[in-house]
């Protein structure tokens, strides 16, 4: 059996649909070989939703696996972004009403940057007047964006956490650099190195 027809066969299994139909599903995924098909197959299974259309919902999971395929690509080292006018249009395409990243920039860890459905960031942690989350301005927006191409291995880097860990975490570093910088300018004092006895 062909490698095109055993990825129909799973995915008509998966999807309760004729074979004819799971064959135009396999041919929608020409480069998710055979032996990473229950992987997509788990795309497809964290977004289906009861009323939404089965080819709506393999489209959806082809993106998101593409998506991660790229970020896993991208945190391995394996690919990069050249151009970052290129990085910011596929992160507005695969990132649309989704979370991007936390703490970037000169933002605390604790604050996570999306997209929102019209391709803008938006601040997670502020709410508009409407109830909306806030979009970024064109300022913070590119400052996000230049960090994020220079810190490519965190898109899609969300971590939850309260504002009081951030802070703690945050003070912790600063203490940390701090204790560094007088361990430094003793050592200079002194004219050698510290011991950590």
């Amino acid at each position: 059996m062909s490698e095109e027809k055993k990825k129909a066969k799973f995915l008509a299994e998966l999807m309760e649909v004729p074979v004819a139909t799971a064959m135009v599903f396999a041919q929608m995924i020409p480069e998710i070989p055979y032996d990473r098909i229950v992987e997509f197959g788990r795309f497809i299974v964290e977004g289906y939703e009861p009323k939404k259309s089965k080819i709506l919902a393999v489209k959806e999971a082809v993106v998101a696996y593409r998506r991660s395929m790229t970020e896993l690509a991208i945190r391995s080292g394996k690919m990069r972004f050249d151009d970052r006018e290129e990085m910011i249009r596929w992160i507005v395409r695969h990132y649309r009403g989704m979370e991007l990243v936390s703490g970037p920039a000169s933002y605390m860890r604790h604050v996570v940057i999306g997209v929102d459905e019209e391709g803008r960031l938006v601040n997670k942690y502020v709410l508009d007047e409407h109830g909306r989350y806030k979009p970024l301005d064109h300022e913070s927006s590119m400052e996000v964006f230049i960090w994020l191409f220079s810190n490519q291995h965190r898109i899609g880097d969300v971590e939850h956490i309260t504002p009081s860990e951030s802070i703690g975490s945050t003070a912790k570093a600063i203490g940390r650099s701090q204790e560094k910088s007088i361990d430094d300018s003793v050592s200079r004092m002194i004219g050698g190195s510290l011991c950590a006895c």
